[in-house]
C-alpha cells in the first residue's frame, strides 16, 4: 500500500513538472535571449524518458 501511494505521488508529481516546465520553457524562452541561452526546448521524447525513469528509479 504505501509503495503503490509512492509511485502514484511520484507519477503525478513528474508528469505535473513537466508540464508546468515546458509551459514555463515556452513562455520566458525569449526573455532567455538577454542572458546567451538561445532556443531553449526541450525535446517530447526526452521528456518522457526522464519521467519515466523517475518513475522506475
Amino acid at each position: 500500500m504505501i509503495l503503490q501511494e509512492s509511485v502514484f505521488i511520484t507519477t503525478i508529481s513528474g508528469y505535473t513538472g513537466l508540464i508546468l516546465g515546458v509551459f514555463l520553457l515556452k513562455n520566458i524562452g525569449l526573455k532567455l535571449e538577454d542572458y546567451f541561452i538561445k532556443n531553449p526546448y526541450i525535446d517530447l521524447g526526452t521528456a518522457i524518458a526522464a519521467t519515466i525513469k523517475l518513475f522506475i528509479c
